[in-house]
């Protein structure tokens, strides 16, 4: 959690740490339904939901075949982060 805080604190600064705990359980729930099951994977998710990883994105991950998931949620986290910060 304190990572995830580290690492993203913009878009985590409003979000209680029960609601940061919420998007690792998610991660670790959704990785291996996805395929992704290595930790580092699902930490690659768990950044992914803070940035915004939705239905569509979730789809795309599904659709990929299993060696090239890692790369294509990669993709997904590193295309959500390069978006600009949404307005207040």
């Amino acid at each position: 959690m304190r990572w995830l805080r580290e690492q993203f604190p913009a878009p985590l600064q409003a979000r209680t740490d029960a609601d940061v705990e919420r998007i690792v359980v998610r991660a670790r729930t959704l990785g291996p339904l996805l395929g992704l099951e290595v930790g580092r994977d699902v930490t690659t998710l768990a950044e992914a939901l803070v940035l915004g990883f939705g239905a569509d994105d979730e789809a795309e991950v599904r659709r990929a075949v299993a060696r090239e998931r890692r790369t294509v949620l990669e993709g997904i986290r590193d295309r959500l982060a390069a978006r600009p910060p949404a307005a207040p």
